[in-house]
């Protein structure tokens, strides 16, 4: 009888170690809220018409960075090196879609809309792909950002 009530306290003791000790994932956060904060340019890779260039805006001379705010609106901020009050602003409103597993950021600047392939958001990096079509002649670009 000792043996039996023995067992089935290490059997309850066995039991609510194994279920305290399983501990849950955090929530992942959504790619809408992941996506809010400022965010600074550190590649560029763009392809058009036939030749590929790979550069940062710094080897251009100028820092650019977007903010996102939570209600859906942002800028971005583009920065000579040279004369850091030399800035030009663009406001916007953004809208992070999903098509299944892909995500997709629409921006829309006065009455234009831009869409634009996320192709990495997590805590420290995004990276955007773009298909461009100007003037008849076809290309992609690909900008990498790193949060601040």
């Amino acid at each position: 009888m000792k043996r039996n009530i023995f067992m089935l306290m290490l059997a309850t003791l066995v039991s609510l170690l194994a279920l305290t000790s399983c501990e849950k994932e955090p929530p992942q956060p959504k790619p809408e809220e992941l996506i809010v904060g400022k965010w600074l340019v550190t590649a560029m890779k763009v392809n058009y018409n036939g030749t590929t260039m790979e550069f940062t805006p710094e080897e251009k001379g100028v820092e650019q960075t977007y903010t996102f705010n939570a209600d859906g609106t942002g800028f971005t901020t583009a920065t000579l090196l040279e004369d850091k009050s030399n800035t030009v602003d663009e406001h916007f409103k953004y809208e992070v879609l999903t098509n299944g597993d892909e995500l997709i950021l629409k921006i829309i600047i006065e009455e234009q809309s831009l869409d634009i392939d996320i192709l990495t958001l997590n805590n420290t990096t995004l990276v955007f792909y773009q298909e461009i079509v100007e003037d008849g002649l076809t290309g992609n670009s690909t900008t990498t950002f790193t949060r601040l």
